[in-house]
């Protein structure tokens, strides 16, 4: 059994106004260690988290270095924080698997 790792980066979104709050995307299931590091022997992974911070943002995307991505489910709280997790599980493969994590906003279609 080898021993996989999987780094995590989390990305706040990408057009966050001055003088806006920056959102706070976290993982939360797995907890990551301090330098953003998840061990696992298994073949895939699922992340479950929060983002909270604005009202702009209600997508979450997640990519790998290893060609794999998709939108997370999100739902949102009575309290305004957005839960977050994967559809499905993530591939990994052996060795250093990297994993960003991105907070995105709503498009608005009315202006397409």
């Amino acid at each position: 059994m080898s021993l996989l790792l999987l780094f995590v980066l989390l990305a706040g979104c990408c057009t966050v106004l001055s003088g806006q709050e920056r959102p706070a995307l976290v993982v939360l299931d797995p907890v990551p260690n301090k330098d953003h590091t998840i061990f696992t022997s298994g073949p895939a992974i699922s992340l479950r988290g929060a983002i909270s911070g604005t009202a702009n943002l209600m997508r979450v995307l997640w990519q790998s270095n290893r060609g794999f991505s998709d939108l997370a489910m999100v739902q949102r709280t009575a309290g305004g924080v957005l839960n977050w997790s994967t559809k499905a599980t993530i591939p990994l493969r052996p060795g250093i698997n990297h994993v960003e994590i991105k907070a995105l906003e709503q498009p608005d279609w009315r202006h397409s």
